[in-house]
């Protein structure tokens, strides 16, 4: 039986989904532990249990995160090398207009993870790609 990558497409899916509702669960957390002045357990609650607006704005935002994330891996697996650089120019951008200009913390926590998130990624295929070159399995 022959494995090849497109065998596990549906696990590095359910990886990135998983990863992307961390961002999102963190930037909820982050953003009503700070605005409530409450603890972790009680920002948990805010968002499952008081509103149920609460939970489809969570489901929404992690949807869009998902989306992004998506979106940036195609632009990286484009494989050119300019696409990239906009990317993470843009990224960096956003970053610091966000950083800077006042918005709801809650899209600046979303943000700063969330691009932590893609540039780990991207520097996750920068490194394997750099080996499999190294070990002429490219």
């Amino acid at each position: 039986m022959i494995v090849n990558k497109k065998d596990y497409v549906y696990f590095y899916m359910l990886r990135n989904a998983v990863g992307t509702l961390c961002v999102a669960f963190l930037s909820f957390v982050l953003s009503f532990t700070h605005f409530y002045q409450c603890t972790f357990i009680e920002a948990i609650e805010r968002i499952f249990v008081y509103n149920i607006y609460t939970t489809l704005y969570f489901i929404l935002l992690w949807v869009f995160d998902y989306l992004v994330f998506e979106l940036t891996k195609i632009i990286y697996d484009s494989g050119k090398r300019e696409h990239i650089g906009i990317t993470v120019i843009v990224l960096v951008v956003l970053n610091i207009v966000f950083m800077v200009k006042p918005v709801l913390d809650l899209f600046q926590y979303n943000l700063l993870i969330l691009s932590c998130l893609i540039g780990a990624r991207m520097l996750k295929q920068i490194l394997f790609k750099l080996l499999a070159e190294r070990h002429g399995t490219a």
